[in-house]
């Protein structure tokens, strides 16, 4: 294979990696054969030309990039006083890690000298959940690199440390989310992120990191992945809101002969359903309860008019167009009051959720059937029974047993998913972070599993460039898709999985919410379960956690399978 060197002046064009270069190009080729004809051609090539470009002489030279600002971290380092800087290696660019939306980056000062430092990006929003997600990327990645770090890219090669350059906020205002975005994905060119959390800001991630070539696993249950173009970049890592809402229906179904039972409706009266749409985070949820059937015929359907109510509670995630968030909740919680539903479906974040519902027990009228109470975020199951163990006395043990009674929720999850997994995992984290003192939702897992997924994609693509696209095609070898060698959570099987990987083997990653198995278009399959709240045997409080009643739905098939079993209530 004949070596050459040449330093003619070009441009990239069409997926040009710089722009206006002057290089020392190395090319390889048997000089009797027309290598391309265009760039797209040299890169389709394979691994070993991802750096090429196709020349007037038709062959595929290696681009040099001349008068290159940096060439290691360090240098970066030392221009900006120890800065959180990096040499951006596609065009020797000194580029600052953080902005004022991304401000936090995860890497001791030798990681951010290293220039075998991967960095990838997480973004959430400032509320509880979002709060314990970022914990929980930081404990995935204090044990990874505990592990040794990200496999070498040839076998006996260095290992390469994990940073995380972490964006708060995300959920604020729709330019700040698309600042982060943007940051992780065009300037920096991170291979990967965790996120979108926030729902409304789900499908511009997904839209931002294809575009930029950046793996995306999105923990949002709104977005619907199904019909974007995201050249397989995009992925979702829990059940879509409009799947999940599915169950309400069948839940309607199996609910009735209590209602009835208990008071609430009398025989052959139709059931009322609000809904309390939370206008960012909730709009997922409305849609989804919008298209079920209840009562014998659909939700939008004229038959249901009266029954069937939608209610916007305002929104506390965006200050700049809703100010007085406070004023909103007022308005709707009247609107409930009058329409007095038999089922009310809260949206929203737990905060919202809490207050809502507060208040509107509260004002419940006296002499009314109190409503049955339910929502679709996971969240929820972690903040009722605090809510109803530090109700206010105005409400009285009586009304706080009616309102136990009178909720039940949906969470969704993997079909092999454990409770007690999901207990050590809650364990772990505020093991590892003890300020966390509220109950810890289910669904942060995902940002943890998202980042030990990641590692082992990394780990399968062996010396290919760590893109997006690469990273896409590991992800497919480790998340169960197609069977393989079972991989736990945690650090305990780390080197087996890598060991597995080398040997050509698949994994098949389980995290503490069961295993993850993408369809062709990204989408994790699931379950949902239904759950309850039990009594407490605790000496001054009046319920316990949250427990699944034994009815699980099946989205797919439409089905509720089960026994119906909950400590302390009794079903006809």
């Amino acid at each position: 294979m004949e070596i050459k060197t040449t330093n003619l002046r070009f441009t990239l064009l069409a997926s040009a990696v710089m722009a206006s270069v002057v290089g020392a190009c190395t090319l390889a080729t048997n000089e009797t054969s027309t290598q391309c004809r265009s760039q797209a051609d040299c890169l389709a090539r394979g691994p070993e030309f991802a750096y090429t470009t196709c020349t007037a002489q038709r062959v595929c030279e290696k681009i040099v990039v001349a008068d290159k600002a940096c060439t290691t971290n360090q240098e970066c380092s030392d221009k900006a006083g120890g800065a959180p800087v990096v040499c951006r290696q596609s065009d020797g660019v000194c580029i600052n890690l953080t902005t004022d939306d991304c401000s936090v980056v995860y890497a001791d000062k030798s990681e951010l000298l290293n220039d075998n430092t991967v960095f990838i990006g997480n973004t959430f929003p400032p509320v509880e959940i979002g709060v314990q997600a970022d914990f929980a990327v930081q404990l995935a990645r204090k044990e990874i690199n505990k592990a040794g770090g990200l496999a070498p890219t040839t076998p006996g090669g260095p290992r390469r440390p994990l940073g995380i350059v972490s964006c708060r906020n995300e959920s604020v205002s729709v330019a700040q989310a698309i600042n982060q975005y943007t940051h992780l994905s065009k300037e920096l060119q991170l291979p990967f992120s965790s996120g979108a959390m926030t729902g409304t800001r789900a499908l511009s991630a997904a839209q931002i990191y294809s575009a930029n070539n950046t793996l995306s696993l999105i923990s949002s249950d709104i977005f619907e992945i199904t019909d974007l173009a995201d050249n397989d970049l995009a992925f979702r890592l829990n059940i879509s809101e409009l799947e999940a809402t599915k169950a309400m229906g069948k839940s309607i179904e199996f609910l009735t002969p209590r209602m009835v039972a208990d008071g609430t409706i009398s025989q052959g009266e139709p059931v009322r359903l609000a809904v309390a749409r939370e206008l960012l985070q909730g709009a997922g949820v409305a849609t989804g309860v919008s298209r079920i059937t209840f009562n014998g015929a659909g939700a939008l359907d004229p038959s249901n008019a009266a029954n069937f109510k939608i209610i916007d509670a305002g929104t506390n995630q965006d200050p700049v167009n809703h100010p007085n968030v406070d004023a909103e909740v007022a308005v709707a919680v009247q609107q409930v009051l009058a329409f007095k539903p038999h089922i009310l479906v809260v949206t929203g974040g737990p905060a919202q959720f809490l207050s809502f519902v507060g208040t509107v027990e509260r004002l419940w009228p006296a002499g009314v059937p109190r409503p049955y109470i339910t929502g679709v975020t996971a969240a929820y199951s972690t903040v009722i029974a605090g809510f109803l163990n530090g109700a206010p006395a105005s409400l009285g043990p009586p009304a706080v047993e009616q309102i136990r009674q009178k909720i039940w929720g949906i969470r969704t999850f993997s079909p092999d998913w454990h409770q007690d997994q999901i207990q050590a995992f809650q364990d772990a984290l505020r093991t590892a972070f003890p300020d966390v003192t509220i109950p810890i939702s289910y669904n942060v897992a995902a940002y943890y599993d998202s980042i030990y997924m990641f590692a082992y994609a990394a780990a399968a693509i062996g010396n290919a460039p760590l893109t997006g696209p690469e990273l896409s095609r590991g992800l497919r070898r480790v998340a169960g898709d197609g069977g393989g060698t079972v991989i736990n959570w945690g650090p305990l099987e780390y080197s087996k999985a890598e060991a597995a990987l080398a040997a050509g083997n698949n994994l098949s990653y389980v995290g503490p919410q069961g295993s993850y198995g993408f369809d062709a278009k990204g989408d994790h399959a699931g379950v949902v379960d239904i759950y309850c709240i039990p009594k407490s045997t605790a000496s001054g409080k009046p319920v316990n956690l949250p427990t699944s009643t034994g009815l699980t739905y099946d989205p797919k098939t439409d089905t509720m399978s089960g026994t119906y079993n909950c400590p302390d209530q009794t079903m006809p």
